[in-house]
């Protein structure tokens, strides 16, 4: 049976090759010398026959994989980043980067340039800290501050599988992070020293949200700059629960919005401007300036890997338009990637470039079929569209069409996402269907239009007649999600799936956007795609342990969620409950415990004890009673217990610890294990 494969497939299929050598080596326990992986990669290039017309599509892919792994390693060998070896106490001087405020959560500064004020040696270049003091009125990213904190490490992984908060920390060049301990004075304003673009973000989101009062104006300044912490928890958990959450990240829905907008708007006003030369195209001059205003957007949105994408791909559309050629194609999204993986290799880690890049290929494939399609009918001579209807018919149909084509790219998207969300989220909108169809409108016809018109006014103090329309447009995205997420079922959440399966299902969807023109092949891989996440799933652990010794989860035998210190709604105990495939607002369950200054006793999984030892004293009761036995290093000779003995130092630093029993037998996977030597992992 011979296939037939897309016809911009090898651009497409290069790029994938080349990521997984990425995340492959991103993966690894180990780090490699760049020499072994650099072998490889010469030796297979020495050995690539220049004499055959056509290279072996299997042995380039072998190649690209290769330099993959290479060029992860090399970024990894001569990057300058290092973590803090311990615990230190700071006392000095800094320049604010960002700064981030959530309701009912402490307020995230990142810090750079940090110097302290008793040691000139102690230098940091980077650092994120969370503030629970008092801090000064008005503080700006650029500002210069004076504080005390302590720096320690960044955390790493809170699961086996879940994300890994060290590495990408470790790419963000943070060399730790902490808290401070006392109320930050401000030494300095803006020295413009490298913060400026944060610090006209920052200035912009607070005028949105001093101009447009309650959850409307933080909806704005996601939107606009891309800053969502003026939105509520509740606003936040609302949008993802109904399937809206895409439109907090400013990304190809945003920015096509936005250049389109820009490109009529200066094609219009070039209409009506005499151009000198008769020479220049002002479609063409239009595309440029268009082109300008997406860059200066790119800057204040953040630069997230979704918007970089839409910009490059929007870059690239503009382009055609300047060279004839067709706007959007999967040649456009391949190099968008590839940009992107060469520019920030570490990000085909993350979800949103792994959600924005399968949305797009899955949207821009299927579009193409429909329009090949409908080339072939009009080839026939079977017309598209009738012209011998009524204004009012032709009206409803093209109503009806926008209802279709919305609905389709909705399903197309959450289908293209799916085994994405289930890996990195354990959740999937089952309303997010209905949600986009009354949304996204209103974001296309009202929010965006009146959005860049009140900015277009606002330079001439006339904002004031278009900024209602706008602000009602945010303010029925907003009532849109809350209706949907009061729908009990309106989420759904799943046990965590396996790497490999996680792996495989993306190999099938890129199987099933390459091939094309095969009915049989292509039922079987959308079979195989939608069913292998919803299939195959971690079974959870019988019991967590958290990095403190004092911190239990269970699932009891009635399938209550049952903790021991733990924040109720904090996001390690909501990634704690999608272990078992609960949302995060499950009925809990805290349980009884029993302390003094000698030890601590925990009741777990019903008919258990587990004791946590503070005093030598009560090392030998607590090694007869306890089931599971939480002691110091330093004591284990000491303790001749049959049950379950953990080391306090081993779970401070390897921890959270999760155990699986099978067969009376108990299965330690330590989540930070420092078997994994890496960089980020801590291992010395």
């Amino acid at each position: 049976m011979k296939l037939s494969l897309h016809s911009e497939w090898r651009i497409f299929y290069g790029a994938i090759c080349f990521a997984l050598g990425l995340a492959l080596y991103y993966t690894l326990p180990f780090d490699l010398p760049v020499s072994i992986p650099a072998m490889v990669f010469v030796t297979m290039l020495a050995f690539q026959r220049p004499r055959y017309r056509k290279a072996n599509p299997a042995y380039i892919s072998v190649i690209l994989f290769a330099a993959g792994i290479l060029y992860a390693c090399l970024r990894i060998e001569y990057a300058d980043h290092h973590f803090i070896e311990e615990t230190v106490y700071f006392s000095g001087e800094a320049i604010i980067e960002d700064i981030q405020e959530r309701e009912n959560a402490p307020v995230r500064l990142t810090l750079e340039n940090l110097q302290s004020l008793s040691d000139e040696t102690m230098k940091f270049n980077k650092v994120r800290l969370f503030v629970r003091t008092k801090i000064p009125e008005y503080l700006l990213a650029g500002d210069k501050i004076r504080f005390s904190a302590v720096l320690e490490r960044p955390q790493g992984k809170l699961s086996p599988t879940g994300y890994d908060f060290a590495r990408a920390a470790y790419f963000d060049g943070v060399q730790a992070s902490g808290y401070v301990t006392t109320d930050i004075e401000r030494a300095q304003f803006d020295n413009h020293n490298g913060a400026s673009i944060g610090r006209v973000r920052q200035e912009i989101a607070e005028k949105l949200v001093r101009l447009i009062p309650g959850e409307a104006g933080g909806l704005a300044a996601a939107l606009i700059v891309g800053r969502r912490s003026y939105l509520s928890d509740d606003a936040i958990d609302n949008l993802r629960a109904s399937g809206l959450a895409h439109m907090l990240a400013i990304s190809g829905l945003h920015m096509g919005l936005f250049v389109g907008a820009a490109f009529f708007m200066f094609e219009f006003v070039f209409l009506f401007v005499p151009i000198a030369s008769p020479n220049i195209n002002g479609r063409k001059l239009a595309a440029i300036f268009a082109w300008i205003a997406a860059t200066g957007y790119l800057l204040l949105s953040g630069m997230s890997v979704a918007t970089i994408r839409a910009f490059v791909i929007a870059t690239i559309a503009i382009v055609a338009i300047l060279l004839d050629r067709r706007v959007v194609s999967l040649r456009s999204i391949a190099i968008a990637a590839w940009a992107i993986l060469i520019i920030s290799p570490h990000a085909v880690m993350s979800a949103g470039f792994q959600m924005s890049f399968a949305a797009t290929i899955a949207l821009v494939c299927v579009y193409e079929i429909i329009n090949e399609r409908r080339r072939i009918k009009y080839e026939q001579d079977q017309p598209v569209f009738r012209t011998d209807q009524s204004f009012i018919t032709r009206f409803g149909q093209n109503i009806g069409r926008f209802i279709g084509y919305t609905s389709l790219t909705t399903v197309i998207a959450q289908i293209a996402i799916l085994p994405i969300a289930l890996f990195h989220f354990q959740s999937v909108a089952v309303l997010g269907l209905f949600s986009n169809l009354v949304a996204v409108p209103v974001l296309l016809f009202i929010v965006v239009p009146f959005g860049f018109l009140s900015a277009v006014l606002g330079i001439l103090g006339l904002e004031a007649l278009s900024l209602p329309f706008f602000v009602w447009g945010l303010e029925q995205i907003l009532d849109i999600a809350a209706f949907v997420a009061d729908v009990e079922w309106s989420r759904v959440f799943m046990h965590p799936i396996h790497d490999y399966i996680f792996i495989m299902s993306l190999l099938v969807g890129c199987g099933l956007i390459l091939i094309r023109h095969n009915r049989y092949v292509s039922s079987i891989l959308f079979a195989m795609y939608l069913m292998m996440p919803l299939t195959f799933y971690i079974e959870p652990p019988s019991l967590i342990i958290t990095q403190s010794g004092h911190g239990f989860v269970f699932q009891s035998k009635n399938g209550q969620f049952t903790y021991y210190n733990l924040r109720l709604n904090s996001f390690a105990a909501d990634n704690y409950k999608k272990q078992w495939g609960l949302g995060p607002h499950v009925d809990t369950k805290r349980g009884q415990r029993s302390c003094d200054d000698y030890a601590c006793s925990y009741d777990i999984l019903g008919d258990r004890t587990a004791i946590n030892v503070k005093h030598f004293a009560a090392l030998y009761e607590a090694c007869v009673a306890g089931d599971i036995v939480i002691i110091l290093r330093k004591w284990v000779n000491y303790c001749r217990s049959n049950n379950l003995v953990i080391i306090k130092e081993q779970l401070a630093t390897e921890g959270p610890l999760f155990i699986y029993e099978n067969d009376n037998q108990n299965n330690l996977i330590w989540v930070n294990d420092k078997k994994n030597r890496r960089p980020w992992s801590g291992a010395e």
